[in-house]
């Protein structure tokens, strides 16, 4: 075991990180126990009206097709019909997840993670909790070698600063407490903000009735379809494309940051040819850096903003009284009944860790964190954290870890098995240790580039990342050789020879995770033998999506032919 230390692990949450690092660390050998303050798995993905709680909306529908979007031993159910599946289908995969893999024996339900802090010898961690179940619980202390913090990005709300909103009599919420969007038929809303998630709020308050919409925001956006030419988007993003456009970011990345911003204008255009007319879209605003933001995916915003279901305005300077804003460019807003602040949210791990341990600590890389502190676009609602690859603690590399800071292409589901995968033989001493001085050159590479992209415009999230070097040593470190398989030394070769028609499938089909268990490898991850039937079959579907998108269109050609 690395580091000389046990094999006692503690994981925090049990949301869709949780469950799939206490599936990787069980199957590794570990002792696991995941502490969940609910009384359920399943994080955002299951609903609930606790304002305090982000959840998505049962309505809400998820951004990546379902053949990106399961675990890599997991494939999603045949009852899901459409390309992407629901935030309830998604909940309910969850749960059959968990049942299949038996992870809830490993759950402490309804147990609240009060604190992490090292034990007095160093050599562990004292994990305080508390139950749920009961309003006069005592706390309890347990000790463990090693611990993961998986509690993910949206817990704490992003809050835009607005003055004067003491003065303000409608109602004023963040996203996060926004479930129940009947009780806003008849209004009038102003959304702030124009994220996926706003998009989701501006659709969900137009479906409950609401007088009036507005979306007030600062910035612009390229907005991207679910789906182009019946198949979802991500269909078409091969693991050939991308190693084309890591190849472009590698001579240039002004270059890969040029060739993005113009396939994402191409996939707008072609979806909605005058969206661009729109003054949402207009020079007044702001345009996203296309290295450093994340596209919203929405198929109702363009729709709704168009047909005039919602209306684009500037952002909000101050509230001028009990139900008027005015907005930065003077104008003024009237009998606004709510304000919905979709602007974001982060993770709050702070209070769990002393501030040695606290990955955010300013402390750990003073000038760098005073240099990002003090960039033009710097918000303080997206703190960077000064973490090995977005995941490993450098002060404590052996024991400690974060799932939920490293943002990268694809599904989420996917990259977070990918890390803990990679973890769980890393911990193991089953791959080598970076050394500290290498763990620092790359979290320092990461802030600089923060640095000089907060410079530019805004980042979505701190640890946003277009590098492929990242998924190169999770796959390496979790022993996957999906990378050696497919590359140009001899194992790469070997493959294209002997499985030319697998190869070819894993190339230029959808990037789909059942790749990373295809393969029997000397060591790490386990091999997964339904793989390559699940790798089959996606690429049949998705090929079946294609075929169909034909032929509806031959069909609207003879329709329209005289």
């Amino acid at each position: 075991m690395s580091g000389g230390l046990g094999k006692r692990v503690c994981i925090v949450g049990a949301g869709s990180s949780g469950l799939v690092a206490t599936k990787c660390f069980v199957e590794e050998g570990y002792e696991v126990t995941t502490f969940e303050r609910n009384g359920h798995v399943g994080g955002l993905w299951h609903y609930t009206t606790d304002p305090t709680q982000t959840t998505a909306l049962p309505g809400t529908m998820v951004n990546v097709s379902k053949q990106g979007t399961p675990f890599s031993d997991f494939p999603m159910p045949d009852t899901i019909k459409q390309t992407h599946p629901t935030s309830k289908e998604l909940e309910a995969y969850l749960e059959s997840y968990a049942e299949q893999f038996d992870i809830k024996r490993h759950i402490r339900f309804s147990t609240e993670v009060l604190g992490l802090r090292r034990a007095k010898d160093e050599d562990q961690w004292l994990v305080t909790t508390r139950s749920r179940d009961k309003a006069d619980s005592t706390q309890e202390t347990h000790t463990f070698d090693r611990v993961l913090v998986s509690t993910g990005p949206h817990t704490k709300p992003s809050w835009p600063a607005l003055k004067g909103k003491d003065e303000f009599e409608g109602r004023l919420i963040h996203s996060q407490g926004f479930k129940e969007p009947h009780k806003y038929a008849g209004k009038t809303v102003v959304v702030v903000g124009i994220s996926s998630t706003a998009s989701d709020s501006v659709e969900f308050l137009r479906l409950a009735g609401a007088k009036k919409i507005y979306i007030s925001h600062r910035r612009s956006i390229k907005v991207m379809p679910r789906t182009l030419r019946g198949k979802a988007v991500d269909h078409s993003l091969s693991r050939r494309i991308s190693g084309i456009l890591e190849s472009m970011r590698l001579v240039s990345p002004a270059l890969l940051g040029f060739v993005l911003g113009k396939l994402l204008m191409s996939m707008q255009k072609s979806t909605w040819p005058k969206l661009l007319e729109h003054p949402a879209f207009g020079p007044s605003r702001a345009h996203p850096q296309p290295l450093s933001s994340i596209p919203n995916v929405s198929d109702n915003l363009p729709t709704n903003l168009m047909e005039g279901h919602a209306e684009s305005v500037q952002a909000i300077d101050h509230f001028s009284g009990p139900n008027s804003i005015t907005l930065i460019d003077g104008t003024v807003l009237q009998d606004i009944d709510a304000v919905i602040c979709a602007t974001g949210t982060s993770f709050d791990i702070s209070a769990l860790l002393h501030p040695e341990d606290d990955p955010t600590n300013t402390k750990l890389a003073p000038e760098l964190f005073s240099k990002i502190r003090s960039s033009k676009y710097y918000s303080e609602g997206r703190p960077a954290t000064w973490l090995y690859r977005n995941l490993l603690s450098i002060q404590h590399p052996h024991s400690l870890a974060f799932i939920g800071h490293l943002i990268y292409k694809g599904a989420w589901f996917p990259l977070a098995e990918r890390q803990c995968m990679a973890l769980a033989q890393l911990w193991q001493g089953n791959y080598p240790m970076p050394s500290k001085i290498e763990m620092e050159r790359n979290a320092t590479k990461h802030f600089q580039w923060l640095i000089a992209e907060l410079n530019k415009g805004f980042i979505s999230h701190a640890g946003f990342s277009h590098e492929l070097d990242h998924d190169l040593w999770f796959n390496d470190v979790a022993g996957t050789e999906l990378y050696d398989r497919t590359g140009w030394g001899w194992s790469g070769w070997k493959f294209w020879w002997t499985d030319r028609a697998m190869y070819k499938l894993i190339m230029d089909g959808p990037d789909t995770p059942f790749a990373l268990r295809l393969f029997v490898t000397k060591r790490g991850r386990k091999f997964w033998p339904g793989a390559r039937d699940a790798i089959v079959k996606a690429n049949r579907e998705v090929n079946e999506l294609g075929e169909k998108w034909k032929r509806e269109q031959e069909l609207l050609k003879k329709e329209k032919s005289p």
